[in-house]
């Protein structure tokens, strides 16, 4: 049975053009294996911001969070 190549993803949108991506991957060579969470700001198909990789799913929700307060989004209702 081959292997499904299968990624756990937290993805927000900013505006139509920009978007906040995180994917829980693995990372290893020869000398160590590891798994964390990377994330990018992208608009449209370009990374415009790239994020130190974090081991805790909280942080990255509270990472998008602090990243919408830089962008300035106002999410109605939701106190950010």
């Amino acid at each position: 049975m081959k292997a499904r190549n299968t990624q756990t993803g937290i993805h927000t949108r900013i505006s139509d053009r920009v978007r906040i991506s995180s994917a829980f991957r693995h990372y290893g060579n020869d000398y160590f294996s590891s798994w964390g969470w990377e994330t990018f700001v992208w608009d449209g198909d370009k990374i415009i911001e790239e994020h130190d990789v974090i081991n805790d799913a909280d942080a990255v929700v509270k990472l998008h969070t602090n990243i919408l307060k830089e962008h300035g989004k106002f999410v109605q209702g939701v106190e950010l």
